[in-house]
């Protein structure tokens, strides 16, 4: 067959072959060679056929790999260094097939199987698990005594935040920092951390800026709209811009939001960029929590419980003011000062958020969630 030739339906009749291939555990890999061929073809990059490089990135991932890790640092490593990577390829394959199941679902549950495997490490070591997300911003003012611009975004996942940082200008030098995020995972929570270092939970946006200029009399912070910035550098020497549309649009217009995506990590990209023309020094780009991506569920995929006592189910977490022994070892009790204890699902699944029941489907939610990079940009060449 040409690999170069104008006709999409083939792809697709390719793909479900592979798929079924995939689904009945038969060697796939003879097919990789081509697929990569087909993916650097002109026609499929003409024809915006780019799906075949997420192909090949579930089936090239070898999970023997996560055997080897023996701590949570290892995990929060081998996530931000190559399992991420799992989930820009399923996210994007959720964009182009979520109403095409026979296509997707081969590939849904390859990465789920995936997910399954890393997530018993990740939640062997979860001991582990630290946050490092309080006080984010008064240690970049406290770090950075120069001309500095702090884009806050609402539900920008570690993936998307490395897909913002290919898009960014070459010229401009980069650092990564990994964030973990305070738990629950929730804006209010976890936007609190972010602005506050005292541990408190403000629900008013307005009250967290006014806590941070409290922070910093001596300090000139600017306040605006991601959306609002224009080509000329605000006034004041930290300029600090919020962007809610991620959290927003997933929360409004649930798996629809997909297709949103690209233009936003575009629009994230040409922020930073036009930021740093404009005058300031450095430019970072950090997130209260990710997001959590469902693909496609069944009746199948659910459980229902019922917790004793005060209680809060939500689509994260659930609150609780007493232990809930009946829940057996499958959940991870959290202390908090609001409630007295937090569980959280410690199997492979996500909560999801249904009148009247908690509902758990497969998925990463303390992985999408909690993992947060915080984006560091500064010009290698001065602008004047």
């Amino acid at each position: 067959m040409n690999l170069n030739h104008p006709f999409r339906q083939i792809d697709e009749a390719w793909l479900k072959e592979i798929g079924r291939h995939v689904a009945a555990k038969e060697d796939w890999h003879r097919f990789l060679e081509k697929m990569k061929q087909r993916h650097q073809s002109r026609q499929a990059q003409t024809m915006g056929i780019t799906f075949w490089k997420d192909v090949v990135t579930l089936l090239e991932f070898d999970p023997a790999d996560i055997n080897y890790l023996n701590s949570f640092a290892e995990c929060v490593e081998f996530y931000t260094h190559h399992f991420y990577r799992l989930d820009t390829a399923i996210r994007n394959l959720y964009t182009r097939f979520l109403h095409n199941k026979d296509l997707l679902e081969p590939f849904q549950e390859l990465y789920r199987q995936f997910v399954s495997v890393f997530l018993d490490k990740w939640f062997k070591h979860f001991d582990g698990y630290q946050e490092n997300q309080a006080g984010t911003i008064q240690r970049i003012i406290d770090n950075h005594p120069v001309k500095t611009a702090i884009i806050v975004g609402d539900g920008v996942a570690y993936e998307v935040a490395c897909q913002i940082a290919r898009k960014v200008d070459k010229k401009f030098k980069l650092t990564k920092e990994v964030i973990l995020a305070d738990i629950p995972t929730e804006t209010e929570n976890n936007m609190s951390r972010i602005y506050m270092d005292n541990g408190e939970s403000e629900k008013v946006h307005a009250n967290r800026e006014k806590y941070l200029l409290a922070q910093n009399p001596d300090t000139t912070i600017d306040f605006v709209k991601l959306d609002d910035i224009g080509d000329e550098a605000g006034a004041g020497q930290f300029l600090v811009c919020t962007y809610k549309d991620i959290d927003s649009m997933g929360e409004k217009l649930q798996q629809k939001a997909l297709k949103y995506f690209p233009e936003t990590i575009d629009f994230f990209a040409d922020k930073v960029d036009r930021l740093i023309n404009s005058g300031y020094e450095k430019v970072f780009l950090i997130s209260d929590h990710g997001f959590v991506l469902t693909g496609l569920l069944s009746e199948a995929d659910k459980i229902s419980i019922t917790p004793d006592g005060v209680n809060e189910k939500t689509e994260r977490y659930l609150r609780t003011t007493e232990n809930q022994p009946h829940l057996g070892s499958h959940y991870i009790k959290i202390k908090k000062s609001h409630f007295s204890s937090t569980m959280l699902n410690s199997k492979p699944r996500t909560i999801i958020k249904s009148p009247g029941d908690l509902r758990c489907a497969q998925n990463i939610f303390l992985l999408t969630e909690s993992i947060n990079l915080v984006l560091n940009y500064y010009p290698i060449i001065k602008f004047s």
